[in-house]
């Protein structure tokens, strides 16, 4: 929803005020990382400690969970390039159109996966995701044909979008290395779901009765 305002904005010529805004609820969706972390580790804390539990479905929890993560990540790097964008004068008129075309087809690749929730089958036909990747590359382009009459910090700023539009993309595919081969910090024991093994406490009961 954020991004598919986003996208609304740029197109209609965004203040820096509503830029705020979209920077303010950017932050709100990041305080949720903690919880979305806890329940990851939790499913997989929870495969190891019940035998009957299924480790493969586990570990698809915490794979969607950290994607959800990076998102979120991505989105508040989004807001925070348009808001120092506006700053420092707005969106060139020579790229809103692409600008706002990309954040749209981000927007719809996440809706597409929240409905679902998991990778999406489309027998050849390009994803909401490939479709997201094909506008960001439309929009690298136009940036890159238009490098004299656009300013080298409205390039960065363009090709900035472009990155987190993809890397978007990649977190709903779950196909980035960054979700599978790199270790997620464990939370601090206080803010974990289940804070104790269930197995080793029943074990403690057992011998005292």
């Amino acid at each position: 929803d954020l991004l598919a305002e986003m996208s609304e904005g740029v197109a209609a010529g965004y203040s820096q005020k509503q830029a705020g805004n979209w920077l303010a609820k950017a932050r709100l969706l990041i305080e949720e990382i903690p919880a979305i972390r806890s329940h990851a580790i939790e499913a997989k804390s929870h495969a190891r400690w019940f035998p009957t539990a299924e480790e493969d479905e586990a570990e698809e929890i915490y794979i969607r969970g950290i994607a959800m993560e990076h998102t979120l990540v991505q989105v508040r790097m989004i807001a925070r390039t348009l808001f120092d964008a506006a700053v420092s004068g707005g969106i060139s008129d020579l790229t809103k159109k692409e600008i706002a075309v990309a954040l749209s087809a981000a927007s719809y690749a996440i809706s597409a996966k929240i409905d679902k929730e998991e990778p999406i089958e489309t027998d050849g036909v390009p994803s909401p995701t490939d479709d997201a990747r094909q506008a960001g590359e439309a929009l690298a382009e136009s940036m890159l044909d238009k490098t004299e009459k656009v300013d080298q910090e409205q390039l960065i700023r363009g090709l900035s979008i472009v990155a987190n539009i993809d890397r978007i993309a990649d977190s709903l595919d779950e196909t980035s290395p960054a979700l599978t081969d790199v270790v997620t910090p464990d939370e601090p024991s206080h803010v974990r779901i289940v804070q104790n093994n269930p197995l080793d406490s029943t074990l403690k009961l057992n011998k005292r009765l």
